[in-house]
């Protein structure tokens, strides 16, 4: 239980330089987002193999149903990316990575409309939601171009919030590797779609800029991405969302240490409430006391 966890923090601070790594790449959003889930493929593939086909024969008459939803995993994650570099343009960095990071709200809400309960456990999704808008910052007036932007930074959350249900519920039948390239290979195949569609040139101007497309695709997505799949797959989906918040909290860090960008108190206390959060939701859940955690597949 406490490795499973180690691993979902580990893989949202590996995450967590895509966003730098996206800042000082010079092409379009659509391009950098394509690059990123299609040079894995050829790696996942060789992993895929190497481990075997699914490890649970009893799932082969539902495989293709299965492999359709992985595919949906694939589209969200690319809408979610998408749409998140989308609001950068309209709306601040802060505010962008504020909404797009609300998913512990939607997986509350659910929980509460389907529980019809209240639990002590929304109290952890609540820490870290104030822990994140002072991490990111408020803005004290929203014009009508930064209420877009915060619109559509806010339906990346939840596109994402979908993709952490659904690697949820695929999780106890396919494992990470095999989530990752089918999924991986459905979202390069849409947004090779819509580059052509909308004539984006996916051409890379120089070495640099492909330099860090190969960083952020086998660190970020290969590597990062693979490790918080596998993470998402074992916990319940309201400790896998308010877990990924270590994300922001990385980025944060990535940017004060490689692009020069300040942290000031608030800020710290910021990103100190969203890590207290995350321990405090670790370990005061139910099924950490008895060390239940979901078994991956082989």
């Amino acid at each position: 239980s406490r490795k499973a966890f180690l691993l979902l923090l580990l893989g949202g601070c590996i995450v967590g330089m895509g966003p730098i790594l996206a800042k000082v790449i010079n092409a379009p959003a659509i391009s950098i987002v394509l690059y990123r889930m299609m040079l894995p493929i050829p790696v996942l593939f060789l992993l895929k193999q190497f481990r075997g086909k699914e490890s649970n024969p009893a799932v082969r008459k539902h495989s293709t149903r299965n492999i359709l939803l992985m595919g949906l995993i694939g589209l969200l994650f690319s809408l979610d990316l998408i749409t998140f570099y989308i609001s950068l343009k309209y709306t601040s960095v802060a505010s962008a990575t504020l909404l797009s990071n609300l998913s512990p709200v939607f997986i509350v809400v659910g929980a509460l409309i389907a529980k019809r309960t209240l639990s002590r456990e929304i109290i952890w999704p609540i820490l870290s939601m104030f822990g994140l808008a002072l991490l990111c910052g408020l803005q004290n007036q929203v014009g009508s171009d930064e209420l877009l932007g915060n619109m559509i930074a806010l339906l990346a959350a939840v596109f994402f919030t979908g993709y952490i249900l659904l690697v949820n519920k695929l999780g106890s039948e396919y494992n990470s590797i095999e989530i990752m390239l089918w999924s991986s290979a459905a979202g390069s195949i849409f947004l090779i779609a819509i580059c052509w569609l909308f004539h984006i040139d996916l051409l890379i101007g120089n070495y640099t800029d492909l330099i860090y497309l190969f960083l952020m695709a086998w660190g970020t997505q290969l590597i990062g991405q693979t490790i918080l799949t596998a993470a998402i797959s074992k916990f319940p989906p309201m400790l896998s969302s308010i877990g990924i918040l270590i994300d922001p909290v990385a980025a944060a860090i990535f940017a004060l240490l490689l692009l020069g960008e300040t942290l000031n108190p608030v800020k710290i206390l910021g990103a100190a409430l969203i890590l207290i959060s995350i321990y405090c939701a670790y370990a005061c859940h139910p099924g950490n006391a008895a060390g239940v955690v979901r078994d991956p597949p082989a």
